[in-house]
């Protein structure tokens, strides 16, 4: 998407602020186990922006979206600390493979390897942030683990489910727009 810097700042912050919404307006736990685990389709616009804005667009909107939560609702650190460290490995991975090259299997290879990226970096997270927030000991932390790994990979593949449903009609609304950007690189 060819964007002025203006516009380029208005829309990661527009990005941000629908995901904080998105993502405290619709959530729900997916994992009986561990019901304090809550679904929610806020990434679905991060994903949205690095598709056709790029990964340091995507990166500023999830920044925004993260000091939203904390000083706008008032979340504690913590909570948005952990989305921000598993959230950022999983958009560095999905923008390198993207690259704006195009094409639902290109996607779809993205959002797998961002996945795995994310149920990585989420064990050393919770290894951190969990004892921190509520005082668990490593090893309550590391039985939690069979319940927040999937998790995670879960979270990302229905938020890519749903980014990939909107992707063939984004692409064809840029294209319209001559915005530039039509999923392949000019």
């Amino acid at each position: 998407m060819q964007l002025n810097k203006t516009r380029k700042m208005i829309l990661t912050a527009f990005t941000g602020a629908a995901m904080i919404v998105i993502a405290k307006l619709f959530r729900f736990p997916v994992i009986p186990a561990a019901p304090s685990l809550k679904m929610d389709f806020g990434d679905v616009p991060m994903q949205v922006l690095a598709l056709f804005g790029g990964g340091g667009m995507a990166f500023g909107a999830l920044v925004i979206k993260e000091l939203l939560s904390v000083f706008v609702f008032g979340t504690v650190i913590f909570g948005p600390a952990g989305d921000f460290f598993t959230a950022a490995p999983f958009l560095l991975v999905f923008s390198l493979v993207w690259k704006r090259k195009g094409g639902l299997r290109r996607l779809w290879l993205a959002l797998i390897a961002g996945a795995l990226a994310r149920a990585v970096a989420c064990v050393p997270v919770n290894l951190v942030l969990l004892p921190m927030q509520y005082g668990m000991t490593r090893t309550a932390v590391l039985a939690m683990l069979p319940q927040i790994i999937p998790f995670n990979i879960i979270k990302c593949l229905v938020c890519g489910l749903i980014t990939t449903l909107l992707y063939p009609g984004l692409r064809a609304y840029f294209r319209r727009q001559g915005a530039g950007h039509s999923g392949r690189q000019s």
